[in-house]
């Protein structure tokens, strides 16, 4: 039942992130795929595409299960390295549209993008730590699990970091709109400084769901774990899609 339920919320999330790429195609190919090659654009493709990995590999894992050591290898390494990469450059690119609410200002630029190498650094290190600890063992009930994954689980920590980032930037997001629309308001910032705080606090509320989930180690700690990787990726993709949206109008 335990293994139903994860296998039920990571299908789900699948489902939602290959719908929603095809809702979204044509705003890409638009905003994204027309300008010119820069930082933001290889971020955006990261965060785009990366996830299609994660999602792909755990299908394949439930679908056809295998109890050969590349077979687990896939979920239990590939997948975690796979979904730090999605991320990271996640963050980075929604660092870069905060660090542009503040009209790229020097001292915020250097405080936006040294919490955020901080953040990432500490990141790597709890995902290399976790990466070197796995061991693959035959599971008890080869029907549900195809092998039974131990490693140093500090997971939690990650998604901590995640979350105190993401207020982090909810803040900065609410101080330059403060301070812009005391000049005015156009269209434009409404919507920039809408769709941030919503995205924030959306992420992080699934952020802390996971905290507190990965804190009590039990069998339903990772049950969420895929949804929060996709709903990540889809919401920063359609912060961006908004942005690039009215920034044309």
């Amino acid at each position: 039942m335990i293994i139903d339920a994860i296998r039920y919320c990571e299908v789900a999330a699948a489902t939602v992130l290959f719908f929603d790429y095809f809702l979204t195609l044509d705003s890409e190919v638009t905003f994204i795929w027309q300008p010119d090659w820069g930082i933001v654009k290889a971020l955006f493709l990261l965060m785009r595409y990366v996830p299609f990995v994660d999602v792909t590999f755990r299908l394949y894992h439930h679908a056809i299960p295998s109890t050969t050591r590349w077979g687990c290898l896939l979920s239990g390494q590939v997948v975690p390295a796979s979904i730090t990469i999605g991320l990271a450059s996640t963050e980075y690119l929604l660092a870069i549209r905060t660090w542009g609410l503040w009209r790229k200002h020097r001292v915020a630029g250097i405080v936006i993008f040294t919490l955020a190498t901080g953040c990432l650094i500490t990141i790597l290190v709890l995902i290399v730590e976790y990466l070197r600890s796995v061991k693959f063992d035959r599971s008890p009930s080869l029907l549900e699990a195809p092998c039974a994954i131990t490693a140093v689980d500090k997971m939690f920590i990650v998604y901590a970091i995640l979350f105190l980032f993401e207020l982090a930037l909810l803040f900065a997001t609410l101080i330059a709109g403060i301070d812009l629309c005391s000049f005015g308001t156009s269209r434009f910032i409404r919507v920039v400084i809408r769709d941030g705080v919503f995205y924030y606090i959306y992420l992080g509320a699934l952020s802390a769901a996971n905290v507190i989930l990965l804190t009590k180690q039990t069998d339903y700690s990772h049950t969420l774990v895929m949804i929060h990787r996709v709903l990540h990726a889809v919401l920063a993709a359609r912060v961006m899609f908004n942005l690039r949206a009215n920034a044309y109008k």
